[in-house]
């Protein structure tokens, strides 16, 4: 369709990409802007055949039409997609960022423009599966400051979301890159992510689209916020870790002892989430 039906209120629209792969986009002009991000990778195969979208009581599955056999949809992370391009639709000026690589480690957001951030107000990403989580800490440090989540609490009431924990995404990259403010990532309406039975809920990603829409319009003021310093655990059993010196946290390890009665040298690291090279032989073997 033409720029215009896609974007309107503005003829104002300007989109760039950067070395690393990332598209970037802006709607209108502003003093401060809304800004939503997505990744654009999958874990998915796209074998011969691609993938045939089907439809049952509202909710979307793959099929591979040459095997016969359903696949991912790839709803991680097309419905983040979907939301912040519907936010740029609606609003009169907003920015998006679409990564690359968040699959392979937040590659894309770990390598992006982060001047581009330097007018927004907020950062919002839907790359979670399930109807109801509004991400506020990742692997346990915070995403936003306390003001932003009072701002927003009478909107998550709204539409029927909680503030919850969650797992390592772009924006989490972000705020360890001290983008310098407040974060934030929420379900999306995918369900069963990484596996061939993943699908997508049509009115739970319609949902999380005028949450998002909602914040971008109410939410006017900017939210600064400073994550704290990196601080890895102390057992980690990657050859090339160095453990800092302070603030050392080994809860993940206990964690992770507690769930499989496995030893210290099974570690999952409590900052970055990433499970020690041992733990992920085990877990291939299992």
């Amino acid at each position: 369709p033409p720029r215009s039906t896609l974007f309107p209120y503005t003829t104002l629209f300007r989109s760039y990409s950067d070395t690393t792969g990332n598209l970037y986009a802006i709607k209108g002009a502003a003093e401060t802007y809304p800004c939503a991000v997505a990744h654009m990778d999958t874990v998915h195969k796209i074998k011969k055949g691609g993938i045939l979208p089907v439809e049952v009581n509202g909710k979307i599955i793959g099929i591979n039409p040459v095997e016969m056999e359903q696949t991912g949809i790839g709803g991680d992370d097309k419905c983040g997609i979907w939301a912040a391009l519907h936010c740029l639709r609606v609003s009169p000026a907003g920015k998006a960022v679409f990564f690359v690589d968040e699959e392979r480690g937040c590659y894309g957001s770990g390598n992006c423009d982060m001047t581009f951030f330097k007018d927004c107000r907020f950062i919002l990403q839907a790359d979670r599966r399930g109807n109801s989580d509004f991400v506020t800490e990742i692997t346990g440090g915070a995403l936003s400051s306390l003001e932003f989540q009072e701002a927003i609490a009478p909107i998550l009431a709204r539409y029927k979301y909680k503030e919850s924990c969650g797992l390592m995404t772009d924006v989490m990259e972000l705020r360890d890159n001290k983008v310098g403010i407040s974060v934030a990532n929420m379900s999306a309406g995918y369900h069963n992510p990484h596996m061939k039975c993943e699908h997508i809920n049509l009115l739970e990603l319609e949902n999380v689209c005028a949450l998002m829409e909602t914040i971008f319009r109410e939410v006017t003021e900017v939210y600064p916020f400073v994550g704290a310093p990196k601080v890895h655990s102390s057992k980690s059993t990657f050859p090339d870790y160095v453990p800092s010196q302070s603030e050392i946290s080994d809860s993940a390890v206990d964690a992770w002892n507690t769930w499989h009665g496995g030893s210290e040298t099974h570690a999952r690291c409590s900052y970055c989430n990433m499970l020690s090279h041992l733990a992920l032989d085990l877990m291939q073997l299992d």
